[in-house]
């Protein structure tokens, strides 16, 4: 695949589980938001790309891309086999992805319903968890094994299990 491979505003690069050759994900913006405003242009500006290195050609080849997510995405965390995909880690949800399967996103705060921005994500099912009470600004996560998941949410300290 020939696509050019272009993200502003780089967030993370991290290398997935479960396929051949070095795979990694990419999470960017597809154009520089302006985090002052939050108006109809600078909402769903993330994007994930996922590529695989070729070493014997020294190039990216794109396996699959997917745009228009919340633009307060900020960490990818891949998830290894037999689950493998990955989840997307925002201020107000979590979003799971894989390449072949459907998305959804689920919902951790009444926050993340304000403006139109989960009105506007495509062919993603969304799960309302806003009784959780949880925001994850500023959380680490790291996967633990295939179906467990650690969150340490800031300021306060606390870990979560998922």
């Amino acid at each position: 695949n020939s696509a050019p491979l272009r993200l502003h505003h780089i967030q993370g690069v991290e290398f997935l589980h479960g396929y051949r050759q070095p795979t990694a994900v990419c999470l960017g913006q597809t154009r520089p938001p302006y985090g002052g405003c939050l108006n109809e242009s600078n909402q769903c500006t993330s994007s994930v790309m996922v590529f695989t290195l070729d070493l014997v050609e020294k190039a990216p080849n794109l396996i699959w891309a997917t745009h228009k997510l919340p633009h307060d995405l900020h960490q990818i965390v891949p998830l290894p086999e037999p689950v493998g995909g990955m989840i997307g880690v925002c201020n107000n949800s979590v979003i799971y992805m894989k390449e072949h399967g459907k998305c959804f996103l689920q919902t951790l705060n009444p926050c993340a319903a304000l403006g139109h921005e989960l009105e506007k994500l495509k062919g993603i099912d969304i799960k309302d968890e806003t009784a959780l009470s949880i925001q994850l600004t500023g959380c680490s996560v790291v996967a633990l094994s295939p179906t467990t998941l650690l969150f340490s949410v800031q300021p306060a300290g606390r870990l979560y299990f998922a």
